[in-house]
């Protein structure tokens, strides 16, 4: 069961990323009407849900509380811990990550910091 879908651009190339409950995020290209399979990743836990971070990096919401973060360019996977319940929603603007978990409380990341840090949760 697909769970998220982004459309992203990595060096030029446009790629579907999509997110399921098989613990999998996986890369497509479009050729014609079809997609062709490029890359995937499989993370521990279900992603629930995707969002694209910059060219290269897409964030899953992930069912153990973490944020998965792939890097498509170099194709390495790492995570992110924040939350103690399930993480549902991920959304990414220009200034910060933001993501909701199953018991209420929302997490804001400050995007320009280095290393991700996190702001603040509200309930």
């Amino acid at each position: 069961m697909i769970t998220g879908i982004e459309m992203i651009t990595v060096n030029g190339g446009d790629y579907i990323i999509s997110a399921s409950k098989d613990k999998r995020m996986r890369a497509w290209t479009i050729e014609g009407p079809a997609l062709k399979g490029m890359a995937e990743q499989v993370f521990d836990c279900f992603i629930n849900d995707l969002a694209q971070v910059n060219d290269s990096i897409v964030l899953g919401a992930l069912d153990n509380g973490s944020l998965g973060v792939w890097n498509i360019g170099d194709n390495t996977t790492t995570s992110l811990k924040g939350h103690d319940h399930p993480c549902l929603k991920v959304i990414v603007t220009s200034q910060n990550i933001i993501s909701g978990d199953k018991a209420g409380f929302v997490q804001v990341r400050d995007l320009t910091s280095n290393p991700l840090y996190q702001v603040e949760t509200m309930n």
